[in-house]
């Protein structure tokens, strides 16, 4: 199972990183998707950085994934005792 995980993330990686033109709906798709797999592998400040990305560095992302990735932030934050970063850090 873990191996396909890693494939997971590879694909992923390869639509946010490597796919010149991607539409940001499906570059949006692929950081959450990435984040779960990396929630997956025990990866959390990657799941966390790829679903701040969607939320504050990714212009004209779908509200829907902003939503998303919030939710899913949030969620990993309360559930693995994270520390959330304020603005001042």
């Amino acid at each position: 199972k873990q191996g396909a995980i890693e494939k997971e993330v590879e694909d992923y990686t390869r639509v946010i990183d490597g796919l010149a033109g991607a539409p940001v709906e499906l570059v949006a798709l692929a950081l959450n998707n990435r984040g779960l797999a990396y929630r997956m592998q025990g990866e959390f400040e990657k799941e966390i950085a790829d679903y701040t990305r969607v939320m504050e560095g990714l212009e004209g992302a779908p509200a829907e994934q902003v939503a998303k990735a919030q939710s899913c932030r949030q969620s990993t934050y309360s559930n693995h005792g994270i520390k959330q970063k304020t603005s001042k850090e």
